[in-house]
């Protein structure tokens, strides 16, 4: 009798190929805590996260006419530690969906206000001071909003620390935020040039260097008022929110076990997401608790009467389908 066809998981869903990819990493994190005494206690934590996945049927936009349907999930069980690669990864998704479900309601109250894309940098510093220095970066960050000049109605900043390659026992953390600012921001004296910028950042800093600051205003890619995303926020939040888990996904920081576990350490207990100004009133600054159901997509009809279940196979990198 021959043998059942092995189905994987990307198989039947391409779009789903992240999961591989990413719970593959979270492996070689569990690897890397074990090297650690103190962190052996998240190993298993982190190995058993998203071991198993549900999914059930869901209609895309194309259903009525090619009667398609998408893999949605339905059911997981996530570790939650921090620098996991899965779990940095679904907050991302959920970070997004908490953006974009705000977005309209932003435009009604705020129906000419523009965005900017901002970019603020800090000297590296050894993998050991990250902790301090981040700490730093956030007292710098609330004496710059507090600043006469400052123009933002409401912020949207993220976090991200990656190793530098040059010196690998360093670490160079940044901010990325998005701005909202008045439309009059952009005329007469009310704009602020790079280099103004780069002034308050780093008297806010309070440092002896120039820091590294990047301003762009976040522009329509296309002229299509039937399209949500032609005024250029999706791009703007993408690099945002990916700037959160880029750390996760570097390759290089899984080359030395010692570094990894030192900025487990460091960021234990770091927020590198926040919301602050009017956008308060729309985005919840709480972390995700809820990795599953994401809030930017509307809540659809589901097949729920048929579940496909997905097993984690170590030995081949691959979630596999079992009965």
């Amino acid at each position: 009798m021959a043998e059942p066809a092995v189905i994987h998981l990307t198989d039947v869903s391409p779009s789903d190929k992240p999961w591989d990819l990413l719970k593959a990493r979270a492996d070689r994190v569990a690897e890397l805590f074990r090297v650690d005494p103190d962190l052996s206690q998240y190993s298993d934590r982190v190995l058993d996260c998203s071991r198993w996945l549900r999914f059930s049927l869901a209609p895309t936009a194309e259903t009525d006419e090619c009667g398609t349907f998408r893999h949605k999930l339905t059911d997981a069980r996530f570790c939650r530690v921090n620098l996991c690669p899965v779990c940095s990864w679904r907050k991302q998704l959920a970070w997004r969906g908490r953006f974009f479900k705000a977005v309209p309601k932003i435009r009604e109250a705020y129906p000419t206000a523009r965005w900017l894309f901002v970019t603020l940098t800090v000297a590296n510093v050894p993998i050991g001071e990250l902790g301090s220095a981040i700490a730093n970066m956030n007292t710098a960050w609330n004496r710059l909003r507090n600043r006469k000049t400052w123009p933002a109605l409401g912020y949207f900043r993220a976090l991200e620390v990656t190793r530098e390659t040059q010196r690998p026992d360093f670490a160079h953390p940044h901010f990325h935020a998005m701005l909202l600012v008045p439309a009059s921001y952009f005329s007469g004296q009310n704009y602020l040039k790079q280099a103004q910028w780069r002034e308050m950042w780093r008297e806010s800093l309070r440092a002896s260097y120039e820091p590294s600051v990047n301003v762009k205003a976040v522009k329509p890619k296309a002229v299509n008022p039937d399209d949500p995303n032609s005024d250029g926020l999706t791009e703007a939040v993408l690099s945002t929110l990916a700037y959160h888990v880029k750390g996760a996904k570097s390759s290089n920081l899984y080359d030395d076990p010692e570094w990894f576990n030192e900025l487990f350490k460091q960021m234990r207990r770091v927020r590198t997401v926040s919301v602050g100004g009017a956008l308060r009133d729309h985005i919840r600054e709480d972390e995700p608790e809820d990795l599953i159901h994401l809030e930017d997509v509307p809540d659809e009809p589901d097949n729920d009467d048929v579940a496909f279940w997905y097993q984690w196979r170590r030995d081949i990198s691959r979630y596999t389908m079992r009965d």
